[in-house]
């Protein structure tokens, strides 16, 4: 072959090679979808490179050209599936029909048989096209070539034999190399899209194991904004990522562990990594505690970058360990507590624990005794006595009682004890150690000893017992007392012999009987039967013991005749006395009530009145009517206050309550009845007095109400004078105040004073006594003082005045920051706005004076004469408040706030504040109101300002 055909056979090459590598970067994205439209167009191009290949041929001779178009459909058939190289073939082999000549049919020859052969090739391969070698491919092209060379065959033989003898060696020399280097390309770029495939596929498996990890994975940047975060770990937290993406970790810690996690980033920053736990705030408030293993992530130049941490949930464990520490501190304090020497020793008897007795017995601490044995503490016998025990114990596999002399030759101490030893194991059943618990049994023994002594003795007061004793065996009596003889009427030879059930009546004996089979020892009550067919009560109580080499059971007889009658009668007259306290308690609960519902009618006319113009002459009418009233409304409490004292049911309810408040209270109340009577009145308190204290109040007031009204009552002239100084106290936490209230009045005799604080008596009992009252004021003194822990003392001289001194205790509250004082409510007049009103009240007057007083403090009222009505009304009207009375006819106030507060169909009216405004002024009434949905309560007789207080209260809590 020429020089001229091996350059052309390269050239040929070269250009295949250059369009193959244009074609892999041309058709890289049209292969990944592997659709026939992909393939038409796939072929297309081939066929195309197939062409331009064939235009550049090297010419043997007219009619018989060369080129690498076998390379090219070969390596078609192998890499780009049958319909592209189909197409590829069918492009070329027109190319080269239509090129024509000698050969041409030949041509078409070598293109169908390297498209064929590179298919098989294929096919054998399957898809592992990616782990050809070039030897694989070398040895491909050369069976293509060979194939090629062979198919020259069918050109007339003169010609075949030249074009053999010119192409043969350029072909086999040439074609399998180029061959092998297109194939090279192909497989590199097979194999990049391998590798690309399987990362890509290798990241979203990351990504999902990342995200459906069950342990919490959170990743921050160097500002702490989270970058990542799993659904694992927001779940943790009650969020989803997306919430979380963007926010700061410390967005999710409580407050007061921010000191801790600022250290802990520090040391991030650092670049340390760190395993720990950490407690979060979940989106409902409650921790959440995870094991957290965190890693600093860093940027090029080592700077911390952000932090990639795992996070388990241990909060199972945490709150497992919370549990497991309280249960240790439980069962610590109950073995510290117990009066027993408790101890625990390891399988070598050196003492892992003890109680507070034992270190008080041993004389040490725990420190000193843990880690030592027994000949630490005794000599070598008994040592060796106690750890033979413990041995036994264990060998016994379960507790075993010992009884162990104690010996300590410094102190000359012996004391027998009583020891239960137990072998102690773990969760696994693997033996720890034995558990020791003693207690000290020499009085017992002692005791013992005394009654096996006194046995004799009981023998020889066996008939002097006050009750009949029977030993029986099987219930046939074999010993008894005189007292049974008596007891029973039978003679002592008459009851030796007898079967003991002849003593029981026929109605007990069932009882009886079970209890001698069940051995039954414990004293119970049952009837007898005398000789005679009387059944009485009797107490039996029995008892097992050895007589004459048996056991038999020893029985004494008891007559409760007397004592049965005595309870009976102890129990009537226990429910006589409840009856009689019920009786009183409903007649002053409608006492109370019927009293109250006019008297509020009158006061609420009265105090109307007062708002009209009047006379001087009407004026005073007036003032001394409403001061009449308000002295038989003090008069119902003052009655009601001691039914409650004398029932128990005065409650004390102790808060924070302002001395200045109180000083002024009682010099505003009593300061226009001073100046009436023209007498000096003044209330001093001691600098040194705290300016808040805690108490009841309302009853420091009551006592001081009555004394002072007291004191201005029985003073004519001169002085009432009101001092509060501080006593020195136990302790600073407490303090005690003296009260002492003094005037110059008539003062208290002598004979005065002996019954001057009972019920209803007076220092006057005559038709002329100047000075009124119900005798009850120093009475609820008296009681309030005591129940409050108070002391009360009168200094007296007849006609020269009183000073009574009360001495009350009060605590003191801790230092706090005092609340703003909040501006009141301007309620008298018309307001920008009325008030809307229901007022439900069934008393004609009582309506019609709360309606005028309403109307007078700027209120807008609507009326209801029960409470069915109201319901009606306010279903269809809108209002701020409703004062609600509570004795009504068809739907009582109770059952009408119940009704309200239940409504669905009210809506936000269901909330309206409802005011009590009641004649019913017992222990309890107030909380039943308020347990029912009232807001507040006002007792009746209603007064004007107490109803302004009361309405302005309750609006300001709606505000």
């Amino acid at each position: 072959m020429e020089h001229s055909s091996f350059i052309g056979l390269f050239q040929n090459v070269s250009l295949l090679l250059a369009v193959a590598l244009l074609f892999e970067v041309a058709v890289v994205r049209f292969k990944k979808s592997n659709t026939f439209l992909t393939q038409v167009v796939t072929g297309i191009a081939l066929g195309g490179i197939g062409v331009v290949v064939m235009l550049t041929p090297w010419k043997l001779m007219p009619g018989v050209v060369f080129d690498t178009r076998s390379v090219l459909v070969g390596i078609s058939g192998l890499f780009f599936g049958p319909l592209s190289t189909a197409i590829a073939v069918i492009m070329t082999s027109a190319l080269r029909l239509v090129q024509g000549g000698l050969g041409a049919w030949t041509g078409v020859g070598v293109i169908a048989a390297s498209g064929l052969i590179g298919s098989v090739w294929r096919c054998y391969r399957g898809r592992q096209l990616h782990q050809m070698t070039w030897r694989e491919l070398y040895l491909f092209g050369l069976v293509v070539n060979i194939v090629m060379l062979a198919l020259m065959l069918t050109l007339p033989w003169d010609i075949a034999l030249k074009v053999l003898d010119n192409i043969a060696l350029p072909v086999i020399a040439i074609y399998p190399v180029g061959t092998a280097l297109l194939g090279s390309l192909l497989v590199n770029y097979l194999q990049r899209e391998r590798t690309g495939r399987q990362l890509i596929e290798s990241m979203e498996r990351y990504r999902l194991l990342v995200d459906t990890a069950n342990e919490g994975i959170w990743a921050m940047d160097r500002e702490h904004v989270t970058t990542y975060v799993n659904a694992a770990m927001a779940d943790m937290i009650g969020y989803s990522p997306d919430e979380m993406i963007g926010q700061k970790v410390e967005d999710y810690f409580f407050p007061e562990d921010m000191e801790l996690h600022s250290q802990r980033m520090a040391r991030r920053h650092g670049g340390e990594d760190d395993v720990y736990e950490r407690r979060f705030r979940r989106r409902d408030g409650k921790e959440l505690w995870t094991m957290v293993s965190a890693k600093a992530l860093k940027g090029d130049r080592n700077e911390f970058n952000g932090s990639f941490a795992m996070f388990t949930d241990i909060t199972l464990r945490k709150e497992a360990q919370n549990a497991l520490a309280q249960s240790e501190l439980l069962l610590r304090t109950i073995i510290n507590t117990i009066p027993d020497l408790v101890w625990l020793k390891d399988i070598d008897g050196r003492y892992l624990q003890c109680n507070k007795k034992f270190e008080r017995f041993f004389g040490a601490d725990e420190s000193a005794i843990i880690g030592k044995d027994d000949y630490a503490f005794f000599n070598k016998e008994l040592a060796d006595f106690f750890r033979d025990n413990d041995r036994k114990a264990i060998e016994a596999g379960g507790p075993r009682i010992n009884e162990e002399w104690l010996t300590f030759v410094e102190d000359d101490y012996s004391g027998l004890f009583e020891t239960i030893k137990s072998p102690m194991y773990d969760a696994h059943g693997r033996l720890i150690g034995v558990l020791g618990i003693a207690r000290e049994i020499t009085a017992r023994k002692m005791a013992e000893e005394a009654l096996r002594e006194s046995e004799e003795r009981f023998k020889a007061l066996h008939n002097a017992s006050f009750g009949g004793i029977a030993i029986h065996d099987k219930g046939v009596i074999l010993e008894c007392n005189l007292g049974l003889s008596e007891m029973f009427g039978y003679a002592r030879d008459e009851l030796i012999g007898m079967d003991g059930l002849f003593l029981v009546a026929e109605r007990s004996r069932d009882v009886v009987m079970a209890h001698i089979r069940a051995g039954y020892e414990k004293p119970y009550e049952e009837y007898g039967r005398r000789k005679n067919g009387e059944e009485f009560p009797m107490r039996l109580e029995a008892r097992n013991l050895p007589y004459k080499g048996k056991m038999v059971r020893a029985v004494e007889f008891r007559d409760i005749t007397d004592s049965v009658k005595a309870a009976q009668a102890l129990l009537d007259a226990k429910e006589a006395a409840e009856s009689a306290t019920r009786a009183k308690s409903e007649f002053l609960a409608n006492m109370s009530h019927e009293v109250r519902t006019p008297l509020n009618g009158v006061l609420g006319m009265l105090q109307l009145l007062q708002t009209t113009e009047q006379t001087d002459e009407q004026k005073e009418y007036i003032l001394g009517a409403i001061k009449s009233t308000k002295r038989l409304t003090r008069l119902l409490a003052d009655i009601l206050d001691i039914s409650k004292i004398e029932a128990g049911k005065l409650q004390i309810i102790e808060a924070e309550f302002f001395t200045a408040c109180l000083q002024e209270s009682i010099m505003e109340i009593f300061r226009p009845t001073a100046r009436e009577k023209s007498l000096a009145f003044d209330f001093h308190v001691d600098a040194q007095m705290p300016p808040m204290l805690i108490g009841d109040e309302t009853r420091v007031r009551q006592i001081l109400f009555n004394l002072v009204g007291n004191a201005l009552k029985f003073t004519e002239s001169g002085s009432v004078q009101v001092d509060a100084m501080v006593l020195p106290a136990k302790n600073s936490g407490a303090v005690r105040v003296l009260f002492a209230v003094s005037d110059t009045g008539i003062g208290i005799s002598d004979e005065q004073l002996k019954d001057i604080f009972e019920p209803f008596v007076q220092g006057e009992r005559s038709y002329t006594r100047c000075y009124q009252g119900a005798g009850l004021g120093l009475a609820i003194v008296r009681k309030l003082v005591r129940i409050l822990g108070g002391e009360m003392v009168i200094d007296n001289t007849a006609g020269n005045g009183t000073t009574v001194y009360v001495s009350l205790p009060f605590k003191l509250p801790v230092p706090h920051q005092e609340p703003a004082a909040q501006q009141p409510r301007q309620a008298d007049g018309p307001a920008e706005t009325p008030l809307r009103i229901l007022l439900v009240e069934d008393d004609e007057f009582s309506l019609f004076a709360g309606k005028r007083m309403l109307h007078k403090m700027g209120c807008s009222v609507t009326t209801a004469p029960d409470g069915r009505e109201a319901l009606a009304i306010l279903h269809e009207q809108d209002f701020d408040l409703v004062l609600m009375d509570i004795q009504m006819p068809v739907m009582d106030g109770v059952e009408a706030t119940k009704a309200i507060r239940g409504s669905s169909d009210l809506g936000e009216k269901s909330h309206i504040p409802i005011i009590a405004m009641t004649a019913y002024a017992m222990t309890g009434d107030k909380e039943l109101f308020l347990a029912a949905g009232m807001d507040g309560y006002i007792s009746k007789p209603v007064e004007r300002d107490e109803l302004k207080v009361v309405v302005e209260r309750a609006i300001d809590k709606t505000l």
